[in-house]
């Protein structure tokens, strides 16, 4: 098996390291093939391209900044079988896979402590830094840390205030409070995952990224909690298991890590 990964070498994303299939499952096959899984990627280029035919995509995801309404699947691709995480986006919900993150059962545990933690994304093409101070109540960090750092401050906060699209899905999921702005499809997207939409005024062009500051300062910004997140999370594990046994017919096995 080969893993097509984001490189995290310039820039680390904790989201991007923990959104691939092989961190929760083993997965093997005698074939040669090769996995594409978690994160944004060029879905179109990778279904046409010459190793497609060997390409398996799990719930890999798309982000336009032109056109929220664009679909993943309005052209054939040719992968040998194939999943997104962008639900709204498909014109075939059987498709959709969310994010294989939802096995992180340390990482959704509920919070132990009532802080509130603005988690950002520390590119600097689509965010800016939060000029602010952190206090006793109020953390900061960006998606430019450690498993171990992020859990330090992660663990201690049941409000969150992001601009990183697993800070919004890992929120959701573990029963927090978060408070959600993004720059692109992906982050309607992810709110529509849990029939939740993404309010305009939290919806910002990355070009003027240096308001963000501003933006999560407000007194307005709106907060999202679910009622059931388990109900959630156990059905996106099931969505998950069920494209891994899927697979079985193409001679892969996939057993979850223990």
């Amino acid at each position: 098996m080969r893993y097509l990964k984001k490189d995290l070498k310039n820039l680390f994303n904790i989201g991007d390291s923990l959104c691939t299939p092989d961190v929760y499952f083993d997965i093997a096959s005698e074939k040669d093939l090769r996995i594409i899984g978690g994160g944004v990627w060029n879905i179109k280029k990778y279904g046409s391209d010459t190793d497609a035919s060997k390409t398996i995509l799990w719930a890999a995801g798309e982000s336009h900044k032109d056109n929220m309404q664009r679909f993943t699947d309005s052209t054939p691709f040719r992968f040998l079988e194939w999943s997104s995480r962008d639900r709204d986006l498909l014109k075939d919900k059987s498709r959709f896979v969310p994010c294989v993150s939802c096995f992180n059962d340390n990482l959704l545990q509920s919070p132990k402590n009532s802080k509130t933690l603005i988690f950002t994304n520390a590119n600097n093409a689509v965010s800016s830094k939060i000029n602010m101070q952190e206090t006793d109540e109020l953390l900061i960090m960006t998606n430019a840390v450690s498993y171990d750092q992020f859990m330090e401050k992660w663990e201690q906060c049941d409000r969150v205030i992001t601009n990183s699209y697993h800070g919004i899905y890992w929120s959701l999921l573990s029963g927090r409070e978060v408070s959600p702005f993004g720059y692109s499809s992906k982050f309607i997207s992810v709110m529509r995952l849990f029939d939740l939409e993404l309010p305009v005024n939290q919806l910002y062009n990355n070009r003027k990224k240096y308001s963000l500051t501003n933006l999560v300062s407000n007194n307005d910004k709106k907060f999202f909690k679910l009622d059931n997140p388990q109900a959630y999370l156990n059905e996106f594990k099931r969505l998950n298991l069920e494209f891994a046994n899927k697979l079985e017919k193409h001679g892969v096995i996939c057993k979850i890590k223990q």
